[in-house]
């Protein structure tokens, strides 16, 4: 017999566990499903010969009041830690050398990323710039348009590729940085649109953080203080009446609302039956490859790499990798470890390569950039759909996707709702859960939503 809940959340990762705590923390009975060994998605931290490796996001900003929200809510309060000063170190590739960047838009006046014919168009912009685009165009159009070719094929394109691994002429610059091009359209300059940081509502604080542990510790969390079933992939998703019945392998559940909390074409294989024209709306969502190459030196400053966040490298640089994470100078240790990433949508066959060409590629990477030595791979970590792809067309494929779930008591959470980040994940699971409880208290609110985060 199937057994009664509220909800039933598919999907374990950061949205479906936010979607969760926030249904639980409202008092409604909320059983989560979850297809494999354990809760997090891509927030995974696993050891190798003995070193912490985060398989996906190391890091979380402190301005993003979601993430304080969902440590709030799995009372994860005294396992955050702040990274060192090091972190604001940040690098591009280019000319062939590290070049040195703060994070923040004034620094690209002074900083050698920049020539001084790129700062000088960058001026030209800041005092006389060119109205912003009100249609919706390519990141890449974007950055040619107010910054000058050579910078947006330069940092840039450099910046795109570190956060979505995508290609910037086909990346919308409203879906992937919507409040960045309101506050440019509004400020009438891309510039000061840029320097006019948005003001958001809730708990931030500066700087990044992680969690004791790894940022693994929400998924096991999340496993203590929730109703879970790992290891349950569900086999049937089936309307009945008012009611959906979720069947998995060892049991079956009925619910008045579902939140499928998976990446989109997981959630399109997931509707096939049950919501086709939604299923076919998830399956038009676009993901990028990406393999990480986990390392560490054989001897404490062989590789020569500089203290930091990391380094990104623009596909004008033509390196074998995208870029790389210095996971040890942010947790303060001596003996060098790292994070390579390579593949994107750029150059999606590189990330299926064998772990012998992965390595030597990075291996000539360090080689040429410092002049140091590559060291020994730790742990290679493949994800063939890793990364959402905010293209252009991406708002009307929301919008065909709403159309398609209608009121059906089943709503939807996971970054392709958003801008790809984690923020958005979890936020889309919290949006989830607000829909969910709307729809348990009969209140028409699921309806003008139209089911979808």
């Amino acid at each position: 017999m199937a057994a009664e809940v509220d909800a039933v959340v598919v999907g374990g990762g950061l949205a479906g566990i936010a979607a969760a705590a926030e249904l639980r923390a409202l008092g409604r009975a909320a059983v989560v499903l979850e297809a494999g060994a354990q809760l997090g998605g891509k927030a995974q931290t696993a050891t190798f010969d003995g070193a912490p490796v985060e398989r996906g996001p190391v890091s979380f900003a402190g301005r993003h009041p979601e993430l304080w929200k969902l440590v709030s809510l799995l009372e994860l309060e005294a396992d955050v830690v702040r990274l060192g000063r090091t972190a604001r170190a940040r690098y591009v590739v280019r000319g062939g050398a590290l070049r040195g960047v703060v994070p923040h838009p004034l620094s690209l006046l002074t900083t050698r990323v920049v020539t001084w014919g790129e700062r000088l168009r960058l001026l030209k912009e800041l005092f006389f710039g060119a109205t912003p685009l009100t249609r919706e165009a390519s990141l890449l159009e974007v950055f040619e348009r107010h910054l000058g070719a050579s910078f947006a094929h330069g940092p840039a394109t450099a910046m795109v590729t570190g956060i979505f691994a995508g290609d910037p002429a086909k990346l919308s610059a409203d879906a992937c940085f919507p409040d960045l091009i309101a506050a440019a359209r509004a400020k009438g300059n891309f510039l000061l649109g840029a320097l006019a940081a948005p003001t958001t509502p809730g708990e931030r604080r500066p700087g990044l953080f992680t969690l004791k542990g790894g940022l693994g510790r929400f998924g096991a969390r999340a496993q203590e203080r929730l109703e879970v079933r790992v290891g349950a992939p569900v086999e049937a998703l089936e309307r009945q009446g008012d009611l959906w019945r979720v069947v998995t392998a060892k049991e079956s559940f009925r619910a008045r609302a579902v939140v499928v909390a998976t990446e989109a074409h997981a959630a399109a294989t997931l509707l096939g039956r049950a919501l086709p024209a939604a299923s076919a709306a998830l399956g038009a969502f676009e993901y990028a490859p990406m393999t990480v190459v986990h390392w560490r030196e054989t001897e404490v400053g062989s590789a020569k790499l500089p203290q930091g966040f990391g380094y990104l490298a623009p596909p004008s640089e033509r390196r074998f990798a995208l870029g790389t994470l210095f996971l040890s100078s942010l947790r303060g240790e001596a003996r060098g470890q790292y994070a390579s990433f390579v593949g994107g949508a750029l150059e999606p066959a590189r990330a299926g390569l064998d772990d012998a060409a992965l390595a030597a590629g990075v291996r000539q990477d360090v080689e040429s950039l410092t002049g140091g030595r590559f060291g020994e791979v730790l742990h290679v970590q493949r994800w063939p759909q890793a990364v959402f792809q905010p293209v252009v067309g991406t708002a009307a494929k929301r919008d065909a996707l709403r159309a398609a779930l209608g009121d059906q008591g089943l709503v939807l959470a996971g970054s392709y709702l958003g801008s790809a980040a984690m923020k958005d994940a979890v936020r889309s699971g919290f949006e989830a859960a607000a829909r969910a409880q709307a729809l348990l208290d009969g209140s028409p609110a699921l309806r003008s939503a139209g089911g979808a985060a």
